[in-house]
């Protein structure tokens, strides 16, 4: 074997090959013509045989030369250098220290905290007086929405009767419910005036109601605002009537009889002042 160097420094046999086989190839690959070899029938062998467990190669055989591309249009650019530059400190030029100095006169400046102070202050103010106020106010309505409507009779808590309906055909047969004046809200709930509560055909909320005025001296029946009917000496009650003692007043399926307490001859004014 007679190694030799072409001139693009690749190594190659020159007893087997007439010219670089690598530069070959590369001519070959442009012009489309196959390289011609002074062998071409010989196989390339390996140039390398481990012999032992150790790992020695075999003797007198060089370590076989890898393909390394000819420099040309092939070849990549080399990577690109990065350096680095330290940068220089930046010197302060006088307009930057004017600057710096005016906004460290104004953070420092004793007259601009005293206005800050104040302004605070008062921003304070106002939000607490808004506050205090609007406090006054709910507490104001909270207080006039829990006082109870005073009676048109004031005696300390009691509504003086001034008349009665008594139970003869129902749940409440032999029994009588007071009556006051202004108005009177029957039904089955306990926030009515005249509660029925074991009714069942007397609707829940205003089936009817009694008004007495004290200034007539005159009872009223009139009707609710439920699906319930009411009827007044047998006949539907469809606007106010007026009623006098006696007067029969149905109720669903119960029957009751009004009974005037107060009128032209008995007044609570007379007892209570007016």
């Amino acid at each position: 074997m007679r190694l030799t160097k072409c001139e693009n420094k690749h190594f190659y046999d020159a007893d087997k090959y007439d010219e670089c086989p690598h530069c070959a190839r590369k001519k070959a690959a442009k012009s489309g013509t196959p390289a011609q070899t002074k062998n071409t029938s010989q196989k390339t062998v390996a140039l390398i045989q481990d012999t032992t467990m150790t790992g020695t190669r075999e003797e007198n055989k060089p370590y076989p030369q890898p393909d390394l591309p000819a420099p040309g249009a092939d070849e990549k650019p080399p990577h690109p250098k990065i350096t680095t530059q330290l940068l220089e400190p930046h010197e302060p030029s006088p307009s930057d220290n004017a600057e710096d100095t005016s906004a460290e006169a104004d953070r420092h400046d004793p007259s601009a905290e005293e206005e800050n102070a104040a302004a605070s202050q008062d921003a304070s103010d106002l939000a607490q007086a808004v506050a205090s106020s609007s406090m006054s106010v709910h507490t104001g309505a909270a207080a006039n929405a829990s006082q109870k409507t005073v009676a048109f009779y004031d005696v300390g808590g009691v509504d003086p009767v001034v008349g009665w309906l008594v139970c003869v055909i129902g749940e409440y047969v032999g029994e009588c419910f007071n009556l006051k004046a202004g108005q009177n809200f029957i039904g089955r709930s306990l926030s009515m005036d005249v509660a029925l509560i074991n009714e069942k055909s007397v609707s829940r909320e205003f089936h009817a109601g009694i008004i007495f005025d004290p200034n007539a001296k005159q009872f009223f029946a009139v009707p609710g605002q439920s699906n319930g009917l009411t009827y007044i000496n047998g006949q539907l009650l469809f606007s106010a009537v007026p009623l006098k003692s006696y007067d029969k007043i149905q109720l669903g399926k119960s029957t009751y009889i009004f009974m005037a307490f107060a009128g032209n001859d008995f007044m609570w004014d007379t007892y209570l002042g007016k």
